[in-house]
Parts: C-alpha cells; sequence; structure tokens
C-alpha cells in the first residue's frame, strides 16, 4: 500500500511548482526549510543535515556539526515572487461539486491529492544552476563522509538534495487518497464552518469502495496565540539539485521526472553503509540534475 506521503507527492508533482511537501512544517531542530539547504526526504519529511548559505558557526549549523573542509557556497542568483495565488491544488482525478470547497467528485482506481494554503504562496528560486552543479560536484564525497559517519545516517548519493527553491505559506491544509473500486465523493470540514478556521479537521470519502483517506494541517495552534498573524514559513513545495549515476557517460543535465525518483535504501542494501575515504572517493561517475521546478 502506498504511503500518503508518496501519494500525496505523486499527485500534485505535475503542478509544476515543484515536490509537493506533506509535511511543510519547519522542524522543531532545524527551523524551516531554506535555500542551500543539503538533506534528505524522509516519510515526507525533508531533514536539513546543513546549510551552505551560512557559515560553519550560525546556528543553523553549529547544532549538528558541518562536513570536513566545509566552506559556504559563493552568493547566488535569487528570484522571489508570489506565483502561487490560487488556494486550491488538486490533481486530475478530482473536480469540485457545486463549485463548493469542501465536496469534491473522485475518479475511481486512482491516488489522489487535494491541497489548500492559507493564502499567496511566496515562492524563492535561484538560478545559478552551473554554480550549484560544480558545488556539488567538489564536496559531495565530504557531505556523504559526514552524514555516515557523523550522523549515522544511511543514505545514497541521489538522495542527497541541495534545495534550491521554495514556495512558503501561512496555513495549510493536506489531503491524500488511494485507490477505490468505484467513484467517491470526497468531503473536506472543520467543526465551525470555513475550511481555514481553527476547528477539528473531518475529512472522509463516501459511495466508495476500498478507499483510504489521510489528512494534515498546519500549523499547529498555540494556546493564547490568539488572532496574530501567522508568519508565511509553512514550505509547500521545494525545488532542488540531486546527483545520479552517469546513463552512458552522458554529461548533459537532465530534469528530475517527479517524486517518485526519489527512492529509499533497502534496510538490506549494504552499498550506502560503505565507509568514505575523502581522498579516494570521486565524482566522476556521477552528474547533477535539477529535480522538480517553479513553473
Amino acid at each position: 500500500m502506498s504511503m500518503a506521503f508518496d501519494i500525496y507527492a505523486k499527485s500534485l508533482s505535475k503542478s509544476g511548482f515543484g515536490l509537493p511537501m506533506w509535511c511543510p512544517e519547519p522542524s522543531l531542530e532545524t527551523g524551516e526549510i531554506r535555500l542551500g539547504d543539503v538533506g534528505i526526504m524522509r516519510d515526507g519529511i525533508f531533514v536539513c543535515l546543513f546549510n551552505t548559505l551560512v557559515p560553519a558557526d550560525d546556528p543553523i549549523n553549529a547544532r549538528r556539526g558541518v562536513p570536513e573542509g566545509f566552506e559556504p557556497i559563493d552568493s547566488l542568483y535569487m528570484n522571489q515572487t508570489s506565483s502561487i495565488t490560487q488556494q486550491l491544488l488538486y490533481s486530475s482525478g478530482i473536480e469540485s461539486i457545486d463549485g463548493t470547497s469542501s465536496g469534491y467528485g473522485c475518479a475511481s482506481g486512482a491516488q489522489q491529492g487535494w491541497g489548500r494554503c492559507g493564502g499567496p504562496a511566496t515562492c524563492q528560486i535561484t538560478h545559478s544552476r552551473r554554480r550549484i552543479a560544480d558545488y556539488m560536484h567538489r564536496h559531495l564525497c565530504s557531505w556523504m563522509a559526514f552524514a555516515y559517519h557523523q550522523l549515522g545516517l544511511k543514505v545514497r548519493e541521489q538522495e542527497l538534495l541541495f534545495i534550491s527553491g521554495t514556495a512558503k505559506t501561512t496555513s495549510w491544509l493536506n489531503v491524500a487518497f488511494s485507490k477505490g473500486d468505484s467513484k467517491g465523493v470526497l468531503s473536506i470540514r472543520r467543526d465551525g464552518g470555513e475550511l481555514s478556521g481553527g476547528g477539528e479537521l473531518r475529512v472522509s470519502m463516501s459511495e466508495a469502495t476500498n478507499s483510504s483517506v489521510f489528512a494534515r494541517a498546519g500549523p499547529a495552534s498555540t494556546p493564547g496565540a490568539g488572532s496574530e498573524e501567522l508568519p508565511a514559513n509553512q514550505c509547500i513545495f521545494v525545488n532542488y539539485f540531486r546527483v545520479k549515476k552517469r546513463a552512458w557517460r552522458s554529461v548533459i543535465m537532465k530534469a528530475a521526472a517527479g517524486a517518485h525518483q526519489l527512492d529509499y535504501p533497502p534496510d538490506d542494501d549494504p552499498s550506502p553503509l560503505r565507509t568514505f575515504n575523502l581522498e579516494s572517493e570521486s565524482t566522476s561517475d556521477l552528474e547533477v540534475c535539477l529535480g522538480p521546478r517553479a513553473a
């Protein structure tokens, strides 16, 4: 059975905004997702290992440390827009019923995703692709050694992501559901009325058999917060660079097809656990490719 985070990412990746995040909220340890973060995806959560835009002694990097020989990347060209203005995003197998925002018809035998953001999402992206590619080639071996030796993580080279774009908003509601044997009706409601309110979230699927529905909403309400304005630190999409094995010695940069290519290493795969020697390791058989990017 597919996991909710995988269904959601696959369903909405065709929106053109990047990799959809099932868990957009900031990490309790490293805070919100930032440009220049290097990390991995685990169960729909981006786990930041370190940030390449700040020095080693910056609070973002000081807690876990940084790879041997760490040096921040040279300045990147940034572009910031408010390109996601629609509040509702959903996959092609979903359609609104009578124009409402809480009832949707869903195709049978499909896995679908539905997302709502609390307001326009601010998109920030860097176009310094060559600089990022060169930087990753120079430092990838030290990153892998850091992940394995210092953090004890089991990762492949292809799993390390360099965050090159983010889309952030103030609040969100994510829904994913999997196969039903017949067409169904998805109901998304909150106690007290508006979906953007703070009432209890209620999501259900009717008129369909053998279906599963999953939902998450955020940010979590803080007691006594009142009506304070929420910060736009909830990251609903990311764009990234990663490396992959060269195919037929090709040096052409290719765009990743989507979230389903972020494979996780099996528990019995010994290759990610090899010892990394910074003097002998080479990245000559790897190429840097661009992941999902903003439209």
